[in-house]
């Protein structure tokens, strides 16, 4: 199984009065890596997907674990696995980790969907090519 890494060092916009991460920071964090994702590994970029090609993978569901605090200037490391894929969705599970220690667990599904010239959007499949590019992402059984 492969596994996509994305290290992102903590800013002081991130953080709150307590000097850890704000929780909603996180769920930013957790788009970018996604984002990130998608745009390095599956060449299926969010801008691509919005612009041209009348598309998206909106999140339907968002499981989340805070284990640790996180504080300013550490590095966390995201790590994305899927779990499991179907034809129309992909299910995630992203770990935020600090010095090898997960701080953040979530588990996230999205669902990819056209978007027509009318605005009216509804779930569609993935195209193959993209499909195909999640494999290596799944966890072993």
């Amino acid at each position: 199984m492969k596994t996509f890494e994305y290290p992102l060092r903590i800013h002081f916009g991130q953080i709150d009065a307590a000097g850890i991460v704000f929780y909603p920071r996180f769920f930013e964090m957790v788009n970018e890596t996604v984002e990130t994702w998608f745009r390095k590994e599956l060449d299926y970029s969010f801008a691509a997907m919005h612009g041209t090609l009348g598309s998206g993978v909106p999140t339907v569901e968002l499981k989340t674990k805070f284990l640790k605090p996180v504080r300013l200037e550490q590095v966390m490391t995201w790590k994305l696995n899927i779990v499991k894929i179907t034809d129309k969705s992909v299910d995630l599970k992203i770990a935020g980790t600090v010095d090898g220690t997960n701080h953040v667990e979530v588990e996230s599904t999205l669902v990819h969907v056209s978007i027509a010239d009318d605005g009216n959007i509804k779930s569609s499949p993935w195209p193959d090519a993209v499909r195909e590019k999640m494999l290596p992402y799944m966890a072993d059984a």
